[in-house]
């Protein structure tokens, strides 16, 4: 019965453990270093206030553990600090930005290298839309140009035919015509067709 009281003990704290380490992973990571080096503080003070002064090794070790305490929160904020540089840097528009993640470690690094991959997808994309802008641009001038080719040359023939001329000149200005008429329709069904 003791046993079995037992076991049934240690999956009620494996469970609740369970659930606190879950609830605490679905807060942003912010959150957890400060919940965690809360509770770690509470911790030491409470030790550190009951600890008998007459027992001066134990007082020395909570010391050290404070100091270790501060020195990990220090490096938490030296750690947001890059992060949140780097972001800044970032949002401003400097895609060409790297976040130097040789001093980070855990999340803080995986949180950098994320960035870091974001803001190269980023400047991919401003690349691509940069160079659809300037093949738009060039295809509208080249159209254009095509375009206005044969049409010049229908218009001026059409102005041509209007003057007077002889029988071989109206046949070679028709040829024209017809020509550049077929030239610029077959222009357009292709500009049609690559829309």
């Amino acid at each position: 019965l003791i046993v079995r009281c037992v076991l049934l003990l240690k999956k009620c704290i494996r469970w609740c453990f369970r659930g606190i380490v879950h609830v605490i992973s679905l807060l942003p990571v912010l959150w957890q270093w400060l919940l965690t080096t809360g509770i770690l503080s509470g911790i030491l003070l409470v030790l550190f206030f009951s600890a008998s002064y007459k027992d001066s090794s134990l007082v020395y070790l909570l010391t050290l553990t404070f100091c270790a305490l501060f020195i990990v929160i220090g490096y938490g904020g030296y750690a947001f600090g890059i992060l949140f540089r780097g972001v800044r840097k970032m949002s401003k528009g400097d895609l060409s930005h790297s976040i130097n993640t040789r001093f980070l470690v855990g999340s803080f690094r995986d949180f950098g290298q994320q960035l870091n991959s974001l803001s190269e997808a980023a400047m991919l994309a401003a690349e691509s839309q940069v160079r659809a802008e300037r093949m738009k641009t060039e295809l509208i001038t080249n159209v254009s140009h095509d375009i206005k080719t044969p049409l010049t040359s229908i218009i001026n023939y059409a102005d041509l035919l209007s003057k007077p001329h002889s029988q071989a000149d109206q046949e070679q200005y028709l040829e024209v015509l017809s020509r550049q008429s077929l030239r610029l329709k077959r222009l357009i069904d292709d500009l049609i067709e690559l829309s």
